[in-house]
């Protein structure tokens, strides 16, 4: 995951939706998403929960990229604005639960 403020929810490419246990292809493309290339579309979904080492986030908003759309999942605001705080450092994040 990449981390983004950019981004209002957690925001992940098929491929790691399914891992994630989602069945992509019952998923309906249905939100529209404006990104620095233009406006596409993803399928809203909730996540039980995401952990990041000690950090757990349960019940997550987040959206499925079409296929194709993204590189690499995004780690948005739905589970950055649920955290104690975060920061940057340079190329480093601490995440405080």
């Amino acid at each position: 995951l990449m981390v983004d403020t950019g981004a209002s929810t957690v925001v992940l490419k098929p491929a790691d939706a399914v891992k994630a246990g989602i069945d992509v292809s019952r998923l309906s493309y249905a939100v529209a998403v404006r990104t620095a290339n233009g406006t596409t579309y993803a399928a809203p979904v909730r996540l039980q929960s995401i952990s990041i080492g000690p950090i757990v986030v349960k019940d997550v908003e987040a959206l499925v990229s079409k296929p194709g759309n993204l590189n690499e999942s995004l780690l948005g605001m739905s589970f950055l604005r649920r955290l104690r705080s975060f920061d940057f450092s340079g190329d480093f994040v601490t995440l405080r639960g």
